[in-house]
């Protein structure tokens, strides 16, 4: 028979220190969790952002260059949902007429929409500038 006395201060850990530190593990995995997952979100929205942009600038640099500027409006689509719209219009620099010889100037914007957010938001970007044209 054991004479030693009970001590109720003995080594381990109790069921409920157990069930508290796996309670605190859970949370602190989840917490890197949506870290993770958040950062890998962001990533992938600065991706699309980054297409859309060079869609945009493209547009806009092939202004003028596939076809003669007209004022009017072109849209369509590209791979992957990207909408674009580019729109042509005679400069106004606020000073009054614009004189009839010498090149043309033309404000040339070009949007860029995209799907995002589980498709209830759509992000864009638009981008202007002006361009010369010969004189018609």
């Amino acid at each position: 028979m054991n004479n030693r006395p009970f001590h109720s201060n003995a080594d381990g850990f109790t069921l409920f220190e157990s069930l508290v530190a796996l309670a605190i593990l859970a949370i602190g995995l989840a917490a890197f969790y949506r870290a993770i997952a958040g950062g890998a979100w962001g990533e992938q929205r600065i991706a699309l952002a980054q297409t859309g942009l060079q869609i945009a600038q493209a547009r806009l640099a092939a202004a003028g260059l596939e076809r003669k500027l007209e004022v009017g409006t072109q849209s369509g689509e590209d791979a992957g949902g990207y909408r674009w719209t580019v729109t042509v219009r005679r400069y106004d620099n606020g000073l009054g007429p614009v004189p009839a010889t010498g090149p043309a100037a033309y404000e040339v914007t070009a949007a860029v929409t995209w799907p995002g957010g589980g498709g209830f938001t759509h992000p864009s970007v638009q981008l202007t500038t002006i361009k010369l044209a010969p004189a018609s």
